[in-house]
């Protein structure tokens, strides 16, 4: 099971898109570690710290896509201060998200040049090098609140096994509906049962585990009136 972990607790899974691709089976568990080891090397925390907590997700999504690419550790601090520079005038996941393309497309190039052999990358490389990377040998992830990385390291990532119990929520939403307050546990019952969900976006899975599990991040995020819910009651 292939994870990488960030700050107190948060955790990634990384789920590749063709698994049939008969790379050395090393390469996505070195690749786990090494995201691992960036991600909080001290270094890059105080990095992410220079950030708006707006951009936080952005920031992160953006480093894990550096990464994801094979691009050299050592040159993550200089990627990041490109970064840095394009968040003083852009949001990164807004208008500035084409800026953080080119500034990957610079990387890419940048790896693929040989200034001592006097070659340079040519548009079709940098193309072939991100669709090999990215599509044909990229990967999707799924994040999660450390809460639950022991219970899924035993069972899998599994569809039906969860940390709460699903009866108890059901009566709980019974009781909320009937005082008016029916969409309190968010998207449990849509979301949260039968399913796993997984994307390509990093930015949009860092604030998910953020906030994970979802229901309980809405269910806490709406608040409960102070008082009592009386309104519709049925015992």
């Amino acid at each position: 099971m292939l994870m990488f972990m960030l700050e107190d607790g948060l955790t990634f899974m990384l789920l590749e898109l063709t698994p049939q691709r008969n790379l050395d089976p090393t390469q996505p568990a070195e690749l786990a570690d090494r995201m691992t080891d960036a991600l909080n090397a001290a270094e890059f925390q105080d990095t992410i710290n220079t950030f708006e907590d707006r951009q936080r997700d952005a920031v992160v999504g953006a480093a894990v896509q550096y990464l994801a690419l094979d691009l050299p550790p050592d040159s993550l601090s200089e990627y990041m201060h490109g970064l840095h520079m394009i968040s003083r005038s852009e949001d990164l996941a807004g208008r500035g998200n084409a800026a953080v393309h080119a500034l990957q497309l610079d990387f890419v190039s940048r790896k693929l040049t040989d200034e001592a052999n006097g070659t340079h990358a040519t548009e079709e490389a940098v193309f072939n090098y991100i669709n090999t990377h990215m599509v044909e040998h990229g990967y999707v992830y799924h994040g999660f609140n450390g809460t639950f990385r022991e219970s899924i390291e035993e069972h899998g990532l599994s569809t039906t096994k969860r940390e709460w119990d699903v009866q108890d929520a059901e009566a709980i939403h019974g009781i909320l509906k009937n005082a008016g307050r029916g969409n309190a546990l968010g998207w449990l019952f849509i979301n949260s049962t039968d399913k796993v969900f997984a994307t390509e976006n990093m930015r949009d899975l860092y604030r998910y585990a953020a906030g994970s599990p979802e229901w309980f991040n809405h269910f806490s995020s709406e608040g409960m009136p102070n008082e009592p819910l009386m309104t519709n009651m049925r015992t």
